[in-house]
C-alpha cells in the first residue's frame, strides 16, 4: 500500500519538475529571441517607457506559455516551492527582457550606426574623388549629434547622410551652437532646416522628430532631401 501511494507522488514530483524545467527553458529562449530581435530590428530612438510597453506587449505569448507550464506543475504538486517557482519564472522572464532591451539597442547602435556622417569614396576617381573628400572634410569639421546609419547619398552636388536621435534631442539646437564654434556662418535657419557656409563650402541639416539628415557640398549646391517624408 505504501508503494502504491509513493509511486504516484514520485511520478507527480518528477512530472512537476519537468514542467518547471520546461518553463525555465521556454523563458530563456524567449529572452534570447527578444534580445536578438531587438539588436537587429529595434528602434534606438525609443524612450525607456516605450521600451517597457513594447516588452510587455511582445511578451504576452511567452508569458502565457510559461505561466501555463508553471500552473500545471503547481496543480500536479501543490507545494509552496512549486507555486513560488511557477510565479517567479514568468516574472523574472519579463524583468530580463526589460533589462536586455537597452543592451540590445546599444549593440545595434554600435554595429549599424556611427557617431559621425561618412561619405563613401569607393568608385570615385580624379576630380569627383577630390570633391567627395571635401564634403567629408566639411563633416569632420563639425561636432555632430545623433547616430548616422545607412549608405550616404553622394553626387556632384554634395553628400547627404541620414541620422536618428533619441526622444527629446534638439538636433537643430545642437548645430546652432556647434557650427559657429567650428567657424561656420549660419545663413539660413527656418522651417526645420539650418544652413551654414564657410570657405566656398556649405553644410545643411534638416531635422524632424526622431532624426533627419545632414548635407555637405559646394556653396552653390542645393540640399533636396526630405527626411521627414514630406
Amino acid at each position: 500500500m505504501a508503494m502504491q501511494v509513493t509511486r504516484p507522488r514520485r511520478t507527480r514530483t518528477v512530472t512537476s519538475a519537468v514542467l518547471l524545467g520546461a518553463a525555465v527553458v521556454v523563458a530563456g529562449i524567449a529572452v534570447w529571441f527578444h534580445y536578438a530581435f531587438t539588436a537587429e530590428y529595434g528602434d534606438i530612438t525609443e524612450g525607456p517607457l516605450e521600451g517597457i510597453a513594447r516588452v510587455l506587449a511582445s511578451s504576452l505569448l511567452p508569458v502565457a506559455l510559461v505561466g501555463f507550464l508553471g500552473l500545471m506543475a503547481a496543480v500536479l504538486l501543490p507545494l509552496p516551492w512549486v507555486r513560488a517557482t511557477a510565479v517567479a519564472v514568468p516574472v523574472l522572464m519579463v524583468v530580463a527582457m526589460i533589462a536586455a532591451t537597452p543592451w540590445a539597442l546599444r549593440q545595434k547602435a554600435q554595429e549599424q550606426f556611427t557617431t559621425a556622417p561618412h561619405c563613401l569614396t569607393e568608385g570615385f576617381t580624379g576630380d569627383r574623388l577630390a570633391a567627395v573628400r571635401e564634403y567629408q572634410a566639411v563633416f569632420d569639421s563639425i561636432e555632430h549629434v545623433g547616430s548616422f546609419g545607412g549608405e550616404a547619398s553622394v553626387g556632384v552636388d554634395g553628400c547627404d547622410v541620414r541620422f536618428v536621435t533619441g526622444a527629446g534631442v534638439d538636433a537643430l539646437g545642437h548645430y546652432r551652437q556647434a557650427l559657429p564654434a567650428a567657424g561656420w556662418d549660419i545663413v539660413q535657419d527656418d522651417d526645420g532646416r539650418l544652413r551654414a557656409e564657410r570657405d566656398g563650402m556649405a553644410f545643411e541639416v534638416a531635422a524632424c522628430p526622431g532624426g533627419g539628415a545632414v548635407w555637405a557640398g559646394p556653396r552653390d549646391g542645393v540640399f533636396r532631401a526630405m527626411p521627414c517624408g514630406n
